[in-house]
């Protein structure tokens, strides 16, 4: 699998919202986010300013930690939402049936790390969060080639790479 790295800093929970919006613009459907970090460290929230910089009046936005899985429609696009932290083998990723939300819309997956491998022959971009202080975060964009080749995802790397990581927010 290769890789590309970028990084930028977010000073506030608003910059990582304006970062989101930005994302949301670049990102194209259907898409595969995988999303890592600690725990607290911006994942549902960078979820819940993606949801809003499409509606923002959205308030449902919350942690599937628990239900595993949220689907979300907002304005005639399904956003799923999948934690991985609880599951315990690959074959209970499995019996979710992951693979039937990635064909439309955008999925993000929580702890994708986790189970990476499963997701090895996977186009997706993962977006990685570092806790610097109560506000601060650094956020990575990560390229992850697949098996296969899609216009689809290399168009929406390339707009992230242009539109978001090359910010200042």
């Amino acid at each position: 699998m290769k890789s590309a790295v970028l990084e930028i800093i977010s000073s506030s929970i608003e910059e990582t919202f304006k970062i989101a919006t930005l994302f949301k613009n670049a990102i194209e459907f259907p898409s595969l986010v995988g999303l890592t970090g600690n725990l607290g460290s911006g994942k549902t929230a960078f979820v819940k300013a993606f949801v809003r910089s499409l509606d923002e009046k959205n308030e449902i936005v919350q942690s599937p930690t628990f239900t595993l899985i949220n689907v979300y429609n907002v304005k005639n696009i399904p956003i799923t939402h999948i934690d991985l932290y609880r599951l315990n083998s690959p074959r209970e990723m499995d019996q979710l049936g992951i693979e039937d939300y990635l064909a439309e819309g955008i999925a993000f997956i929580e702890w994708i790390d986790k189970y990476g491998s499963e997701f090895e022959r996977l186009n997706y971009i993962e977006i990685c969060f570092q806790i610097h202080d109560d506000e601060k975060r650094k956020i990575c964009f990560k390229k992850h080639v697949g098996a296969y080749k899609s216009d689809v995802f290399e168009r929406s790397w390339e707009r992230v790479v242009q539109d978001v990581v090359s910010i200042k927010v």
